[in-house]
């Protein structure tokens, strides 16, 4: 009898990972405090892209200094690029603040950002 070994290879596509179950909870863990993950808006300019963002803060749990925080939105259809510099993010759920876009792939509706300010100063 001849056994060949095998392996398997799944492709994940990001929206049906449930973030949240593979994280370590703050209080064992000092990194990631704070997670958003739902529909934002960047506006540049005149330019204005909308779809799935996911934001986090990384840094101890409060009583301390405001943490730092990242994220990236995706736009399944995009039409406009942004370039990388000052921006304002508005959450779906009305929270908004001054960003620093990172990185921005043109054509893939793919864009990274940090905040410019804490993410405390999102209102």
């Amino acid at each position: 009898m001849t056994t060949a070994r095998t392996d398997t290879h799944v492709v994940a596509d990001e929206r049906e990972l449930d973030y949240s179950a593979l994280l370590i909870p703050s209080d064992l863990w000092w990194g990631v405090v704070h997670r958003y993950h739902g529909s934002a808006t960047i506006r540049q300019g005149a330019a204005v892209v909308a779809g799935d963002c996911i934001l986090e803060t990384v840094g101890g749990p409060a009583p301390g200094p405001d943490p730092a925080w990242s994220g990236n939105l995706h736009d399944p259809a995009p039409t406009v690029n942004l370039l990388e510099g000052g921006a304002w993010l508005r959450l779906a759920d009305g929270r908004e603040g001054e960003i620093q876009v990172e990185r921005a792939v043109a054509g893939s509706g793919f864009t990274e950002f940090s905040g410019a300010k804490g993410i405390l100063d999102l209102h």
